[in-house]
């Protein structure tokens, strides 16, 4: 898990099916004092978060699934890499 400051919401007119419901937002990893850390990531809102909340970001593929119900694939783009994340 890290911490991430809320950047805002993606819209997308296309998603793969398992997210369809789902809310994408672009957040900052942020250090405990609340500087950033590293790059920006995408990640799936699960627990209704705005712009500038600070929220814990789950990066393992599995803790995100478990999140999100369970049976689908959770992956974001990370600038140009696929890790899986998840708000909580």
């Amino acid at each position: 898990m890290i911490l991430a400051r809320v950047l805002g919401s993606v819209v997308s007119t296309l998603k793969h099916p398992a997210y369809e419901t789902a809310k994408l937002m672009v957040v900052q990893p942020v250090q405990p004092n609340g500087d950033d850390e590293g790059d920006t990531l995408l990640a799936i809102d699960t627990a209704g978060a705005g712009a500038g909340e600070t929220v814990l970001v789950l990066r393992q593929g599995v803790a995100a699934a478990q999140v999100l119900g369970g049976g689908s694939a959770t992956h974001s783009f990370r600038n140009r890499r696929h890790r899986g994340s998840g708000l909580v």
